[in-house]
């Protein structure tokens, strides 16, 4: 269950504080994206605040040599850390590969200092 703040945007889980490491988003950019059978799904190329206050990671899906990229948004609440990677929880390639595209504006990119947390708990 999201959380709010004096503001009323939507914080993050609430969950065991122990469960949820802060990490800062220059360090989440640039990691792969894995499903739960070790798939590398993406990379992230971003990390954004929605419209409607979700943290999510923007990863590029390449396509053939580079060309045609899309990128889609994965909400960080469907993301956790097994050691030094990041895994979405329950989602295939094909399912990634269905999402609706992201572009650039549909969401603020958070700068590299900024801290999200991300769940530590499968």
């Amino acid at each position: 269950m999201a959380t709010e703040d004096t503001t009323g945007r939507t914080t993050g889980m609430s969950k065991v504080d122990g469960d949820m490491k802060p990490i800062s988003v220059s360090t989440l950019v640039g990691k792969n994206l894995y499903n739960l059978e070790g798939d590398v799904l993406g990379d992230v190329e971003y990390v954004v605040d929605g419209a409607n206050g979700q943290t999510s990671v923007v990863i590029g899906l390449g396509c053939f040599l580079g060309m045609g990229e899309k990128q889609v948004a994965v909400a960080l609440d469907k993301i956790f850390m097994k050691r030094d990677r990041l895994v979405t929880r329950g989602r295939t390639d094909d399912q990634i590969r269905a999402m609706p595209a992201w572009k650039k504006g549909d969401a603020k990119e958070l700068g590299g200092s900024h801290m999200v947390k991300v769940d530590t708990k499968a």
